[in-house]
């Protein structure tokens, strides 16, 4: 729990920040666990919070050519960096052009198991994910939603779960989240629905970002 040092008790003080807890990429796994007096960043991102990423997960590159501390001179990632003016790509020794690797979602996988969360902003707070399991947990009086599957959750089962008592959804599977199963659940007393699935398209015409058009689904309750 986020905790006041000042007091020497769980921190309810918003205005200057609380804790929270959030996982990058990779794998998160959980068991036997109680959050509880949890903060939260900008957006939807609180509580405990399972995100994947759209940066490559291979290094960071720097701002400025300077070493940073403990690197050994000239080590730099942008020691060898030099200008080009603007222009038609070179070409490769044999005519091929330069190829290039855009990196993809880094999607994150978790398993909760007999997790208790509670008075936070949001229970959990999934996006990116792609392999999501959760038993035996509970999501209870959180201000916002219980269990919030955001935007690209796929692959995921929840069972013998209750989220009950929050300040908006019990269950949340908004668009873009698709092949979830939850069975053997209980939603209760909450201020918005028990279970909320929708599988509307990101878009319904031309966007900035070139949101995709299709429908989404393959839910389960």
């Amino acid at each position: 729990m986020a905790w006041d040092l000042g007091v020497g008790t769980e921190d309810d003080v918003l205005t200057d920040g609380r804790a929270y807890l959030r996982a990058i990429g990779g794998q998160f796994r959980a068991e036997y666990v109680k959050l509880s007096h949890l903060g939260f960043w900008s957006g939807r991102t609180g509580g405990l919070a399972l995100t994947g990423t759209d940066r490559p997960d291979v290094g960071a590159i720097g701002s400025d050519l300077s070493d940073e501390p403990g690197d050994s001179a000239g080590s730099h990632l942008l020691q060898d960096v030099s200008v080009e003016p603007a222009g038609n790509l070179p070409a490769q020794s044999g005519g091929a052009t330069l190829a290039y690797s855009v990196p993809g979602l880094n999607y994150i996988s978790s398993n909760l198991s007999n997790v208790t969360v509670a008075n936070n902003a949001f229970g959990l707070f999934a996006s990116g994910a792609n392999g999501l399991q959760i038993s035996d947990s509970s999501f209870t009086d959180n201000l916002f939603g219980g269990v919030v599957l955001h935007r690209y959750v796929t692959n995921g089962v929840i069972n013998t779960t209750t989220s009950s008592r929050n300040g908006g959804d019990g269950f949340t599977l908004s668009r873009a989240t698709s092949s979830i199963a939850i069975s053997e659940s209980t939603a209760e007393r909450n201020a918005g629905s028990g279970f909320r699935l929708a599988g509307r398209p990101l878009a319904d015409g031309p966007s900035a970002v070139g949101a995709s058009l299709r429908s989404y689904g393959n839910n389960s309750v």
